[in-house]
């Protein structure tokens, strides 16, 4: 042990200060970890600096289940819901109500359309159920059926988007084709499928998942998200973020992010 913590901070020596070495970015992040493990953090930021908290993106699961599986209706909450006190999740879910009516509809919910989607939460409901019912409703089956044709911005996105996190191929001329709420719902489906996935047989790839999912939209489209969590480029920022809340939390990300930022490539 005490020889491999001296062959770090050797390592250490040798690379900080010396920003001319080829690669020396890629090898403080590689290193980065091990200095962390054995002597803590507050070392590792010290001798190679915050870093830039990437995340590898793990291999995209196969997807089993249907993405409609009526199950999401009365699937419970997991143990980290007890850490939120209950006045603070009844904020956090009226929040996520005014934010997901307005990102699937384009339009903002009356004072009765939120009320109603409060209770079911606040009945027990789950944030997946809630933006299912709403998905899949008469009122977002007439924006689907009504011709809504999707912007060239928005083919560009979702020709990058499914294959690198849905390991979905896609044309671009098939695309073209697609009513624009439609494509929105298809997305967000899917990408509940494969979080699904992940929670069965391994939740940490869940959170790196959703740490480079995250972390590249903010980046590459920082003028759509206006909360100061959601604009936060460092994905291990993200992946600490999700390690820590109700797996409900990650999914309700994921459908308000995703319908946002259709709705800005709308346009």
């Amino acid at each position: 042990m005490i020889k491999r913590i001296t062959i770090i901070i050797g390592l250490c020596f040798v690379f900080y200060g010396n920003p001319s070495y080829a690669g020396v970015s890629e090898f403080k992040e590689k290193l980065r970890p091990f200095i962390t493990k054995y002597l803590g953090e507050d070392i590792a930021v010290k001798f190679l600096g915050e870093g830039q908290g990437l995340v590898e993106l793990p291999e995209i699961p196969k997807i089993n289940n249907s993405a409609t599986d009526a199950s999401v209706y009365s699937r419970k909450e997991d143990e980290k819901i007890k850490n939120i006190p209950k006045d603070k999740r009844g904020r956090l879910n009226y929040i996520f109500i005014d934010e997901l009516y307005l990102a699937t509809r384009g339009a903002k919910g009356n004072k009765d359309q939120l009320g109603r989607w409060y209770n079911i939460l606040a009945q027990g409901g789950t944030r997946e159920g809630v933006y299912r019912a709403l998905v899949l409703d008469n009122t977002y089956r007439g924006l689907e059926n009504f011709k809504n044709p999707i912007s060239e911005r928005v083919v560009d996105f979702a020709s990058y988007f499914f294959p690198r996190f849905l390991n979905k191929s896609i044309k671009k001329e098939a695309l073209k084709g697609i009513n624009f709420y439609t494509l929105k719902r298809i997305s967000t489906e899917n990408c509940l499928s494969v979080i699904d996935e992940y929670l069965k047989n391994d939740p940490s790839k869940l959170y790196a998942w959703y740490a480079v999912f995250s972390g590249e939209l903010a980046k590459k489209y920082p003028m759509v998200f206006k909360s100061k969590l959601r604009k936060i480029e460092k994905m291990s920022a993200h992946q600490k973020w999700a390690e820590q809340v109700p797996n409900q939390y990650i999914k309700s990300e994921v459908m308000i992010k995703l319908h946002q930022l259709y709705n800005h490539l709308k346009v």
